[in-house]
């Protein structure tokens, strides 16, 4: 133990009288590691880790595909209707509208902020499977005219705007002039979309949106039945759409139906972009290490003079490869720590950006 504090010491003074050599070395480090480890958490939380809804592998985004839109494209309301009630796949299915406009004025404390709305169906959370951590999410009732003037917060809505008052239940809030009742505040992290701020009933959509097959303005989303697989739903659903475009042929005449598993639906198109971007950061990290290593070899010729000195004294073999050891060992350790710090600070920025793309919110 004592030649460990002693080769502590040592390393600490040769690295000080080199500060260049220190300086690149652990900078080179910490590009490596920080890098590595703000894009391996992202690549953990989108496509690793799992979904903070119940059973979030049986819930899929259901699209209606156009010749135009094969991808699959937003659903008019009346068919959303349809859907559900035709359907023989879904234990539910309900909807949600992020549509214009995005945005609502909320009138707190004498200030008014823009707050990013959703509007969805009565059962809308309960498919979800996503828990309140404050008194309730959305039932039936609440999706009918005359009950809808109520509003669930994200949690970093209500720590935003409301300090985390868990007062706030109960309180009527100014939405746009409007009066809403707060019944409910969501779990950390089961925000859905993971932009969205505040949700108001989906019955809030104007009467020309609710009446319309030509307004595409709500997304759709089923729980699977136990047991019914993707493409047993698809072939339901594609059922369904043919239906509809005999008795719609106008609108509904080429109207399809596409699925895709919630976690497709969020991260499908940042799934190849992700994968990437981590082979590339583990690129440089490879290049980090060499550097470092090559700096540690030129640093090593240096002083050879040095090290033949000290062998002539009677310093062992093991003993210099020790002290070695431990130069190399600190300066990891100094990069690996501004590494994380790095890590640290860009992590949040990445978070919103994915978070706002994807439309989950990152763990």
């Amino acid at each position: 133990m004592d030649n460990l504090f002693k080769d502590i010491r040592y390393a600490m003074r040769q690295l000080g009288r080199a500060p260049g050599f220190t300086v690149a070395a652990v900078l080179t480090l910490a590009l490596g590691i920080g890098a590595n480890a703000a894009i391996f958490s992202a690549v953990y939380a989108l496509l690793l880790k799992s979904l903070p809804f119940q059973s979030a592998d049986r819930i899929v985004g259901i699209y209606e595909a156009h010749p135009q839109v094969a991808a699959g494209a937003e659903v008019t309301f009346p068919d959303y209707l349809d859907w559900r009630r035709q359907q023989k796949s879904f234990e539910q299915v309900s909807a949600y509208s992020t549509g214009a406009p995005e945005t609502l004025s909320l009138a707190v404390d004498g200030r008014a902020e823009q707050v990013r709305k959703v509007l969805a169906s009565g059962n809308f959370f309960s498919l979800l499977g996503a828990t309140p951590q404050l008194g309730r999410t959305f039932v039936e009732q609440d999706d009918s005219v005359g009950n809808n003037h109520v509003v669930v917060l994200s949690a970093e809505a209500w720590q935003r705007y409301f300090g985390r008052d868990p007062g706030v239940l109960g309180r009527t809030v100014d939405l746009n002039g409007a009066a809403y009742t707060v019944i409910g505040v969501l779990a950390a992290g089961a925000a859905f979309p993971g932009a969205g701020e505040v949700w108001l009933p989906l019955s809030l959509l104007s009467k020309e949106e609710q009446e319309s097959r030509v307004w595409h303005t709500v997304n759709v989303l089923g729980r699977l039945r136990p047991g019914v697989s993707v493409a047993e739903a698809r072939a339901d659903m594609q059922t369904v759409a043919g239906g509809l475009s005999l008795s719609y042929p106008a609108t509904n005449g080429s109207v399809g139906v596409v699925l895709r598993p919630l976690r497709e639906q969020l991260v499908g198109a940042l799934r190849p972009a992700m994968l990437s971007l981590m082979g590339s950061v583990v690129l440089v990290l490879l290049i980090a290490c060499a550097n470092v290593a090559n700096l540690l070899m030129v640093r090593a010729a240096a002083d050879r003079r040095q090290i033949a000195i000290r062998q002539a004294l009677g310093a062992s073999g093991g003993r210099l490869f020790g002290q070695s050891l431990t130069m190399t060992l600190i300066l990891c350790v100094l990069g690996g720590g501004l590494g994380t710090a790095f890590a640290a600070v860009t992590l949040p920025l990445l978070r919103v950006a994915l978070s706002h793309t994807a439309g989950v919110t990152m763990g």
